[in-house]
């Protein structure tokens, strides 16, 4: 489908736009995308829908036949109880059947503990242990059968399990609107131009990395968004437990004196440093528009559909308003309120440095659409921070933590085409919409949309990849391969570029995880006896280690890609090497000398050459059968 266009500058509504057209349009182009992937796979739906209800049929049977297992099984448990029973029974009778007091009750209860013990053991051998046998045998068989019938199905579907790609979300995402474009990479030109033009600073911390990534631009300004990886030592709290006991004498209302035993459970807890793994995503844009202006704001924590609450939100903060601007003039400096006051208290930049630039970016359409964000019209609501650094903008929100990449494997999980369509769609659908309303803050203001982007000459780079997008990869890679073997935690990868080989460029990657170790110790707390006791609490000791391993990264064209994929996939997998999106990384030594992946650049480079030859092969073929056809005059 064609991208719906829209309007920029001073009459644009972010929330409007994707109301009414881009909601619609998105869910519209999934549709279109899947249908088009199941066309070309040769998968039958019909087909498949009818498997799916015979096998459904059949679990449904396995399902109602299990539950009759159990049930037997819970039977066959009463009937060993009362055995057991029977059997103590009889034994108390015989234990008695001898004193001439109680000769009668004994004769009964070792009469009826034999009978009763005989009748169970017969009921369990021969009846319940039978149909258990028999029901577990077929349960063994349903189960082989609906194995066989998935992997059937599973078979059938391979041709459209594989046609999902990596970059399904971002054909499908430039297709519907000319708002904002996905790029396929996020290479280090990108990188240069954010840190050049727009003067960003690296958001990552040292002991941070990229595990998830994506990048764009809206009418030319760039963003990205990256999910970082961090780690921080926090207090990890530990407990314990000591059961206590001891003894007490007390006197009852006649004088006696008698003696209890009390018991009580003491609790114990220790906190010792230990490191915290966390995944923070966070999405960055560059805009020239404003720049001396730096604010920050945060969500303001109210439910805004509660209109009373709004009310006495906004007059609390017309208080703190002219608190501030008192305070700011005391300083001499400038701080002067909005006529919106709504749009003061909610949006809540009191820290902005520059009176006139935010003015100029806050115009009374940019507070409206400001508004209408936060308050919830459509998306996500107030659920959003925002900073601007100058000519950097940044944004985090709390839905982009569930709505973050595109997982192309998800068909794996699904046998029924029908139910496929719509896991796509909705990934789709809302990861689209996690997207647009982290970049919507950005969207709502006219100034950034009729800013032209910073020009770049971009330089010989010598190399493609960029720090972000190698650490994104080798996140995808198999982590043992980095990992220190004394590491008993999760890990950080960081990157260093070493150098470029071929069109490959080398990382050293540095591993950063922690060794553990048990720990006891004895925390002191008062029992119920009046004394202090030592409760032990096991805690951990945990110990930084690292180590460097070498990865070379070549992004595979996408040529490549659609001619050669069988091909190159086989050639990759005698290499034992996973592609990573658009990626092959591969194992390689730090020094400099042979790198290893020497051969895979002989590969590369006479791959296209291959594939043109083949191809012109194929088109003389289809020209020679045609002029044959020509001469017998068909």
């Amino acid at each position: 489908m064609a991208a719906t266009k829209r309007s920029t500058g001073d009459t644009f509504d972010p929330v409007d736009y994707y109301r009414q057209q881009l909601d619609g349009a998105v869910l519209e182009a999934a549709k279109k995308a899947f249908e088009e992937k199941l066309a070309r796979s040769g998968v039958n739906e019909d087909e498949n829908a009818s498997d799916c209800r015979k096998l459904r049929r059949k679990e449904q049977i396995h399902e109602t036949e299990g539950k009759k297992l159990s049930s037997l099984k819970g039977w066959r448990g009463f009937c060993i109880f009362l055995l057991v029973a029977a059997i103590i029974v009889a034994i108390l009778g015989g234990l008695i059947v001898g004193d001439e007091g109680t000769r009668l009750a004994g004769i009964i209860m070792l009469v009826v503990g034999i009978v009763l013990g005989i009748a169970m053991f017969l009921v369990i051998l021969l009846v319940l242990n039978d149909k258990i046998r028999k029901l577990n045998a077929e349960n063994q068989d349903r189960e082989r059968e609906l194995e066989r019938m998935r992997a059937e199905i599973r078979a059938k579907l391979a041709p459209l399990y594989n046609s999902f790609r990596w970059d399904d979300f971002k054909v499908i995402a430039n297709s519907v609107s000319d708002i904002f474009q996905i790029d396929e990479r996020f290479p280090q030109e990108k990188m240069n131009l954010m840190q050049e033009i727009y003067s960003y600073g690296d958001l990552l911390e040292e002991e941070d990395s990229v595990v998830a990534l994506m990048s764009g631009d809206i009418g030319g300004n760039p963003f990205f968004r990256i999910a970082i990886k961090g780690e921080r030592i926090v207090d990890i709290r530990y407990t314990g437990s000591l059961t206590i006991s001891w003894t007490e004498r007390y006197t009852d209302s006649e004088g006696h004196v008698h003696t209890t035993v009390r018991t009580e459970t003491l609790h114990a807890e220790y906190y010792h440093p230990g490191p915290r793994f966390t995944t923070t995503p966070v999405t960055v844009y560059g805009n020239m528009a404003a720049p001396d202006l730096s604010f920050s704001r945060n969500p303001c924590g109210i439910d805004t559909s509660d209109e009373r609450e709004l009310r006495s939100f906004v007059k609390k903060e017309e208080g703190r308003l002219r608190d501030k601007s008192e305070e700011m003039t005391k300083k001499g400096k400038t701080f002067t309120p909005l006529s919106n006051t709504e749009f003061e208290a909610l949006f809540g930049a009191y820290d902005r440095d520059h009176e006139v630039q935010f003015r100029l970016l806050f115009t009374p359409l940019a507070q409206q659409n400001m508004l209408e964000l936060i308050k919830g019209k459509e998306g996500f609501g107030d659920d959003f921070l925002m900073r601007k650094a100058g000519t950097v903008n940044l944004v985090q929100s709390r839905h982009s933590s569930e709505y973050f990449s595109y997982d192309f494997l998800f068909a794996g999980g699904f046998l029924s085409v029908e139910e496929m369509r719509k896991a796509f769609v909705e990934q789709i659908r809302w990861l689209y919409k996690s997207l647009y309303f982290d970049l919507a803050p950005f969207l709502a203001i006219p100034l950034y949309q009729m800013t032209d982007a910073g020009r770049y000459d971009p330089k010989n780079l010598g190399r493609t990849i960029s720090d972000y997008e190698a650490m994104r990869v080798v996140n995808g890679m198999d982590p043992g391969y980095f990992k220190n073997p004394r590491g008993a935690t999760d890990q950080i990868l960081r990157v260093k570029y070493q150098g470029t080989v071929g069109k490959s460029d080398r990382f050293a990657v540095n591993s950063l995880s922690f060794s553990r170790k048990r720990e006891v110790t004895f925390v002191p707390v008062m029992g119920g006896d009046g004394h202090f006791h030592n409760v032990p609490v096991e805690y951990f000791v945990y110990e930084p280690v690292t180590a460097v391993h070498g990865v070379s990264i070549r992004r595979m064209g996408l040529g490549n890609e659609r001619y050669s994929k069988d091909a190159l996939l086989h050639y990759l997998s005698g290499k034992g090497v996973t592609p990573i999106d658009s990626f092959i990384p591969l194992r390689a030594p730090l020094d400099q000398g042979d790198c290893g992946e020497l051969d895979l650049e002989d590969y590369f480079e006479n791959l296209d050459e291959r594939i043109e030859e083949k191809i012109e092969n194929i088109d003389k073929d289809i020209e020679s059968a045609l002029e044959k056809k020509d001469k017998e005059g068909d």
